[in-house]
């Protein structure tokens, strides 16, 4: 039986923030002469407004030091979506899920019986809106808690419509396409400054959970607080599975990471989180396939168009056994001299 896997790469490097304090850009000098009126000053940017508005939430580390030692429990603490409250917002309810609209607030209350962290899960589908990713504001018993939960980011999923067709000698790309599908995820930091789902304390007693939508509606079936999977590491990954499956050393399964189908093309699924993620053309070098020295072949993905943090790509392929992999790619960073990209 042949297999079918999924391969995603997820853009998990940090960028720098520049704020810039703007003042009245006219500058003169000191005028020794006195009137009787005098102008009202510019008041311009209020320096102590701004700085409140940058921290008006807690760092996350912040949060962590004031939680220290808590415990993670085990407990898994499943919310009832139907049981809510709302301010402002119209809600759509099915027999499995809830359509959230695109303004106001939504709010579920819940016990908590064992104090400590635990990560947000939750199971929601991208209802077709603008086109735009998901926004929401997350709040804790009425505040937001820390620092990356006042803009939480959900992806959509786009596919390219029709693959990649020919006009005369030259290949073009076809419109983006999005594709709707239910995705469970842990919430993390949507900017990637926090890897991992962000832990949220919670005491014994009730709480409150309140997303206020920021852009766009969104459907949603499942919501819970439990702990994340942890990712193990390489040596103990391979310590379990290297006496089950053989490495395979049968002939190189390749494909071409910007086209579904084709000959000897083992690419069955290609899915990415931004319609900015579309096949383009390399003339650098022949060894980029499919390479033609003057026609337009589109023969990679990604480029400067993939440096949005948290902008994914996923790869669907069959291989022809069970068994231990190695993974390579043909791949260029020419965007940033000195850098390095992360994926």
């Amino acid at each position: 039986m042949r297999k079918l896997l999924s391969l995603i790469i997820v853009i998990v490097g940090l960028t720098a923030a520049l704020f810039c304090l703007a003042s009245p850009s006219n500058v003169r000098a000191e005028d020794t002469t006195t009137t009787e009126e005098t102008e009202e000053p510019n008041p311009g940017y209020n320096l102590d407004d701004l700085i409140k508005d940058l921290f008006r939430y807690k760092f996350y580390n912040t949060y962590l030091e004031e939680h220290a030692g808590a415990p993670s429990p085990n407990d898994v603490i499943n919310i009832n979506i139907f049981d809510y409250e709302v301010e402002d917002m119209d809600i759509d309810a099915y027999e499995d899920y809830i359509v959230t609209d695109e303004k106001g607030t939504i709010t579920w209350t819940f016990q908590v019986s064992n104090p400590g962290f635990y990560n947000l899960k939750l199971t929601y589908y991208p209802v077709l809106g603008r086109s735009s990713d998901i926004q929401r504001e997350i709040y804790i018993d009425g505040e937001i808690p820390f620092d990356g939960l006042d803009q939480v980011e959900f992806s959509r999923i786009w596919i390219d419509n029709e693959g990649i067709i020919k006009k005369g000698n030259h290949e073009v790309r076809t419109d983006q396409f999005e594709q709707p599908a239910w995705q469970t995820v842990y919430i993390s930091d949507s900017q990637k400054y926090v890897q991992g789902p962000f832990k949220i304390y919670l005491a014994e007693g009730q709480h409150t959970l309140s997303f206020k939508s920021i852009a766009e509606p969104m459907a949603i079936s499942a919501i819970s607080f439990e702990q994340a999977p942890e990712v193990p590491s390489y040596q103990d990954y391979i310590k379990e599975l290297i006496d089950r499956y053989p490495v395979y050393n049968g002939k190189n399964i390749k494909f071409q990471a910007e086209r579904v189908g084709g000959d000897n093309n083992a690419l069955v699924g290609l899915k990415k989180s931004s319609p900015m993620l579309y096949p383009i053309s390399n003339f650098s070098n022949s060894r980029v396939e499919p390479y033609h020295p003057y026609e337009i072949r589109l023969n990679t993905i990604g480029g400067t168009n993939w440096r949005i943090i948290g902008d994914w790509i996923t790869w669907e392929f069959e291989v022809p056994q069970d068994g231990l992999y190695t993974i390579n790619f043909n791949a260029i960073q020419n965007a940033s001299r000195g850098s390095f990209s992360v994926r």
